[in-house]
């Protein structure tokens, strides 16, 4: 990811193998609580948003959304990444592994 400017990100990424370059626009920020941003260039749809919320002076809970509409079959055999955490437990944690 590579900042443009103070709204505006240039993404590259890879899924299944498939390399994709696209803008985004933040649409909304909220210092320290969320970003929404949005896809404003490039094959990819895709919107979505990070919230944070203090919970200590070390943790930090951070919660991401994301909507995207596959563009390959690559992609749309995929499925998606999802995080699984038990409640209550806290530290890191790898991704679970992608689910379709």
């Amino acid at each position: 990811m590579r900042q443009l400017d103070e709204r505006h990100n240039h993404w590259t990424t890879r899924i299944g193998g498939v390399r994709r370059e696209f803008d985004t626009e933040i649409v909304d920020q909220l210092p320290d609580d969320r970003i929404t941003w949005r896809v404003v260039d490039g094959e990819t749809r895709q919107r979505g948003s990070v919230r944070f919320e203090r919970l200590d002076d070390t943790h930090t809970r951070v919660e991401l959304t994301t909507d995207v509409e596959p563009s390959g079959m690559a992609e749309k055999g995929r499925g998606h990444a999802r995080y699984d955490r038990p409640p209550g437990q806290r530290g890191s944690a790898p991704l679970q592994g992608l689910h379709g």
